[in-house]
């Protein structure tokens, strides 16, 4: 009597725990998350790159390249320290890419760079000081 008694309540766990794990393991019961979809927004920032690449006696340089793949319209406006603008171009490039040549006055310069489209705008500022050094070499003939 006593193994018919084991047996049944050996059984009787056995159906309980196989029971428990189907109910748990139910995907509406599951505690696994599904991930979410991750999109991807690209902004105009994103897309636009502006590089200081050096300077002459007349010149600071700066290089813009600016992504642009729906070939959207977008407006350049570069603008000086007391906000006048100083260049204005209107492009619809795909790959746009423009060396820029602020010409230098004074030793020191504070241009914005704006970039902006139907949407959005992108504006970067840079503060730039010259330094001039002399360097004198005296020979006796």
């Amino acid at each position: 009597m006593k193994s018919h008694f084991a047996n049944l309540t050996m059984k009787s766990l056995s159906a309980a725990g196989l029971a428990v794990a189907l109910v748990l393991g139910h995907p509406t019961n599951s505690s696994a998350k599904a991930l979410p979809v991750k999109k991807t927004i690209h902004t105009l920032e994103d897309k636009v790159s502006l590089k200081y690449i050096g300077s002459n006696s007349r010149s600071i340089i700066f290089h813009l390249q600016f992504e642009n793949p729906n070939a959207n319209a977008f407006t350049l406006l570069i603008k000086n320290e007391t906000g006048d603008v100083v260049y204005e171009g209107q492009f619809n490039d795909v790959h746009f890419s423009k060396d820029i040549y602020l010409a230098v006055d004074e030793m020191e310069l504070h241009p914005t760079f704006v970039i902006r489209s139907e949407k959005q705008v992108v504006e970067q500022s840079f503060s730039i000081n010259r330094k001039f050094t002399e360097k004198t070499v005296v020979t006796k003939l």
